[in-house]
């Protein structure tokens, strides 16, 4: 995760602090990199590569992630 996202309304005159844009949802920069393949090594035979190859693969892993926390999420408040 790179950072989190503000929608802001320019307003000429005013302090940053007046310029996020009330009742905005807020977000989360991701950063699927420059070159996913970079991060990858030469695994010796038989070992998959430690991260996904594309861009693609690096969202789809931030996606099943984001996914299994909403079904832990669902099964705590089920349990309590």
């Amino acid at each position: 995760m790179a950072a989190k996202t503000v929608v802001i309304k320019l307003r000429w005159g005013k302090p940053a602090s007046e310029l996020p844009f009330e009742g905005a949802v807020a977000g989360i920069k991701f950063c699927a990199g420059r070159k996913p393949t970079h991060a990858n090594f030469d695994a010796p035979r038989g070992i998959p590569p430690r991260y996904p190859g594309t861009r693609m693969g690096v969202e789809d892993v931030i996606r099943q992630a984001f996914t299994g926390a909403q079904e832990y999420k669902k099964k705590w408040i089920s349990t309590t």
